[in-house]
């Protein structure tokens, strides 16, 4: 393979890559959720609120990291 197709290649995978994340939205099961909030202090882009007692993930907001999953003891996210 040459170079410039193995560039052209790193950049479609990065390209498929950031397109894959962008289509992994996490939800919060509100009926095992505690509301302790560890999900939303380790948003980086604070899609995670506390509403009613239950954390919440704005869909516009959320770009499919995981570490609100992560970081959740109560396997509430999905």
């Amino acid at each position: 393979m040459t170079r410039k197709a193995a560039v052209v290649t790193a950049i479609l995978f990065i390209l498929a890559a950031a397109a894959i994340a962008q289509t992994l939205v996490y939800r919060v099961d509100r009926s095992v959720c505690t509301g302790c909030g560890d999900c939303a202090a380790v948003c980086p882009v604070d899609a995670v609120e506390i509403i009613d007692g239950k954390s919440h993930i704005d869909p516009e907001k959320c770009i499919g990291c995981g570490f609100c999953q992560g970081v959740c003891t109560y396997d509430a996210i999905r």
